[in-house]
């Protein structure tokens, strides 16, 4: 059972690229025309423009997210962590990035601040369906069981085409005794391709 949804998000790094072709083309034409003074201090202040913001390219919040993806993926949270904080220190106002920082706290243990990450990703963007998921699925690990429901349905709501979402969520209602909510999301998540095997017969296991 998949129990976290790790986000891929791209920014733009066109900016980037454009000002290293920028930035050589404009010190080539300066060296080429010091014979007029006024477009040697139209081009000096470009150039200077464009080496500023070159500058915070090296700076650029989407190598620390993935950065922090791969680290993430090979275990190594801690380090993770890091690289999404300054992710988030680059750009504050990315959902995606206080979703992975979130899942990459809860997997180093620190759920208090697993659950103010999601939470601020969900302020930054209501409709992110991924960080209602992972914040759910935190709240079934707590057993806190009517939270993780709430956070579930939530999610469903934004997308209802989320199969662990609804295996998990009938997993929820089977430790609530909701065997009859249980039931149906067992075969939704079945009918969108999801192994639902394992609770299906705990489900059958309590009806006889």
């Amino acid at each position: 059972m998949r129990n976290f949804y790790l986000m891929r998000s791209i920014l733009p790094e066109i900016l980037c690229v454009g000002l290293s072709k920028y930035k050589e083309t404009v010190f080539e034409e300066g060296t080429q025309q010091r014979g007029d003074p006024m477009k040697i201090d139209v081009l000096d202040l470009f150039l200077a423009m464009s080496l500023i913001l070159w500058i915070g390219c090296g700076e650029n919040p989407q190598k620390h997210f993935d950065q922090g993806d791969m680290l993430f993926e090979q275990g190594l949270y801690a380090e993770a962590i890091e690289e999404y904080q300054k992710a988030i220190k680059r750009k504050p106002d990315w959902a995606s990035a206080h979703n992975n920082l979130g899942l990459a706290y809860s997997k180093d243990n620190q759920q208090d601040l697993a659950i103010q990450e999601y939470n601020e990703a969900i302020r930054l963007d209501p409709n992110l369906g991924e960080a209602h998921y992972n914040l759910a699925s935190l709240y079934y690990d707590r057993r806190s069981f009517n939270q993780a429901i709430s956070s579930y349905k939530k999610a469903l709501s934004i997308n209802p085409n989320m199969p662990e979402a609804h295996y998990n969520l009938g997993a929820t209602y089977y430790e609530t005794k909701q065997y009859d909510l249980a039931w149906k999301e067992a075969q939704e998540a079945q009918r969108l391709g999801f192994d639902a095997k394992n609770l299906i017969d705990a489900l059958n296991s309590v009806s006889r």
